[in-house]
């Protein structure tokens, strides 16, 4: 799929947030991750998030479960967000890789958690993207980081859209 087309999807799903699910399918296909997620991460606000349909289950279950509260990756991205996407197990040590029960439920469903980024936006709210590999695939190349991070300022855009048209549906 063209890089235009995946462009023009991302900012369409900020306005029909269904859109989501196809446009982390995509930017995942980019990147040879199995699946992808974004999450919605604000201060005395429930967790929200969209992902693939493979991924449903365990989001449903991570959101619905403290899970995504205590998620160790999780904190660490939100502590420093960083402003491209990097490998998440660089900031995690070995005993937390193997003891996150996220990464204990990933690892039963054949993946690994690959790649995050974090958005931080004006309300205080700050939107992640992750990424998973397969299990048994190596870790990503440059050139696949660099595709995703080649798309961060569109989704970071489109996530500051759709928080904002979040907030005008609030106050309506």
């Amino acid at each position: 799929m063209a890089f235009d087309t995946i462009i023009d999807q991302i900012y369409e799903a900020a306005f029909v947030p269904d859109g989501w699910g196809d446009v982390l399918e995509r930017t995942g296909e980019l990147s040879g991750s199995v699946g992808g997620a974004v999450f919605s991460y604000s201060a005395g606000v429930p967790l929200r998030g969209r992902t693939v349909p493979a991924l449903m289950p365990l989001l449903d279950e991570f959101i619905s479960s403290d899970m995504g509260r205590s998620c160790i990756g999780a904190a660490r991205m939100l502590d420093m967000p960083p402003a491209c996407f990097v490998a998440i197990d660089d900031f995690l040590s070995g005993d937390e890789i193997e003891h996150d029960p996220i990464r204990i439920r990933l690892r039963e469903l054949g993946l690994e958690a690959g790649l995050c980024t974090a958005v931080p936006l004006p309300s205080g709210e700050i939107v992640t993207f992750i990424y998973h590999r397969a299990t048994a695939k190596a870790s990503y190349q440059a050139g696949e980081i660099d595709s995703l991070n080649r798309l961060r300022p569109h989704l970071a855009r489109a996530s500051l859209m759709a928080a904002r048209l979040g907030l005008e549906e609030a106050r309506n």
